[in-house]
C-alpha cells in the first residue's frame, strides 16, 4: 500500500518534469511498472 502511495508521487512529479525529460522516464515507468 505504502509502495503505491510513493508510485503516486513520484509519478507525479515525473509527470510534472518538461516534455523533453518525460520522453526519458516513459520506458522507465514502464519498466518499473
Amino acid at each position: 500500500m505504502a509502495k503505491k502511495d510513493q508510485q503516486s508521487s513520484w509519478n507525479s512529479k515525473r509527470f510534472k518534469a518538461p516534455k523533453k525529460n518525460n520522453e526519458e522516464p516513459v520506458p522507465e515507468i514502464q519498466g518499473k511498472k
